[in-house]
């Protein structure tokens, strides 16, 4: 009697069917980050690619090299709008996007140009840079993936843990995340791996952990609160490595950009990130409120709705704290209670994720929509309502 015959059939049964789903997703995984290759390769290639031509046309990862241009071979303000699209000193990364894409500003917190101003060092083509962060973007994402999967139990079978890699890779809003080149895939991806990297606790998890949280803390600030649930657990090395690493990021990037970097951050952009003033568009474009599950979008819902006769520049505050102390609690809570090893490692990595992603949804800034929003045929069924 072999050890498969040990199986009860049901079982087995189940062990091929999510086998199969999982080729499945794999294969369609496959096929259209295919399409979104050909593209980063060779922007003449749209029609392979997720989105319309509209959509093709925007490109984050344009701000991050003018950036790391700016701030590595000039002299010139790194968080000066003026110094992005339209204008009138163009730098050579300027010239090389040429019309192919729109230029997006540089918002993020200046140990994150370590990264552009690195690929900088290997090309100042800026389509070669671009297939470069495309395949850098897929492949820490797919690691995150794959890691966290086998991690919170995949190598058992059956598992629904094998659909994730495929079943997230597939999903239109990631396909469109890797081709504009955001980092975010970047920045979940190293919180969740550093999480999952600190549960083995001896000094390398500690130092490889500390090193990816930072780089993700220093990128977009809000996986910071991921150091609350580490606290809580009574985690002080890893917080500690993580605050350590955060200092060194910094001290290299003083030393390789300049303090003036800081200074613009600090005075100019980190008050704009408060503001909302440094995502315009989340404000203005009604896909981009209509598609928002973030506080910020409701009173503009609601004002196309013909609920609210205007939308506030500001969330109320009894909106926001109470949201912010409900945040805290439920992080606290879960690292209390993931204090006990009774918690699965399945559940772990849902708490990280949803921690991650609430956290996001938190925003006082509620920039009143332009006029022109609300005849935008992006939400037609707003439209109907406020016209009603």
């Amino acid at each position: 009697m072999t050890q498969e015959d040990l199986v009860p059939p049901r079982s087995r049964l189940r062990s091929r069917v999510l086998l199969f789903a999982a080729l499945l997703l794999a294969i369609a995984a496959t096929l259209r980050l295919a399409g979104s290759a050909a593209f980063a390769v060779d922007p003449d290639l749209g029609r392979f690619a997720a989105g319309s031509a509209k959509q093709q046309h925007h490109n984050c990862f344009t701000g991050y090299v003018i950036a790391a241009y700016l701030a590595s071979r000039t002299q010139r303000a790194v968080y000066d709008p003026k110094n992005y699209r339209g204008t009138s000193d163009p730098t050579p990364v300027h010239e090389g996007i040429g019309r192919r894409f729109s230029i997006d500003s540089f918002p993020y917190p200046p140990q994150f140009l370590l990264l552009p101003v690195g690929l900088l060092q290997i090309s100042s083509s800026f389509l070669t840079l671009r297939a470069i962060w495309f395949v850098l973007c897929v492949s820490v994402l797919a690691t995150g993936l794959i890691v966290s999967a086998f991690w919170a139990g995949g190598t058992r079978r059956p598992s629904w843990l094998w659909l994730l890699p495929g079943g997230v890779l597939v999903a239109n809003g990631v396909i469109f995340t890797l081709q504009i080149g955001n980092v975010h895939p970047i920045v979940v991806s190293l919180s969740v791996l550093a999480m999952i990297v600190f549960e083995r606790r001896n000094a390398w998890a500690l130092a490889f952990g500390g090193a990816i949280l930072s780089f993700a803390i220093l990128t977009k600030l809000w996986p910071a609160t991921l150091l609350l649930y580490l606290l809580f657990r009574r985690r002080f090395a890893a917080v500690g490595a993580t605050l350590g690493w955060c200092a060194l990021w910094s001290l290299v990037t003083w030393l390789t950009l300049g303090g003036h970097v800081f200074s613009e951050f600090f005075n100019d952009q980190l008050p704009a990130l408060a503001s909302g003033a440094a995502f315009p568009f989340a404000f203005h474009i009604p896909q981009a409120i209509v598609t928002s599950a973030a506080l910020v979008s409701i009173p503009a819902k609601l004002h196309w709705l013909g609920l609210l006769a205007a939308t506030p520049a500001m969330m109320p505050a009894w909106i926001v704290w109470p949201n912010t102390v409900l945040l805290v609690f439920l992080v606290v809570w879960a690292a209390r209670m993931h204090d006990t090893r009774s918690v699965s490692r399945t559940t772990r990595l849902a708490t990280w994720l949803a921690i991650l992603t609430l956290v996001q949804l938190r925003s006082r800034s509620c920039r009143r929509p332009t006029p022109s929003s609300r005849s935008c045929g992006c939400c037609p069924a707003l439209q109907r309502r406020a016209a009603a």
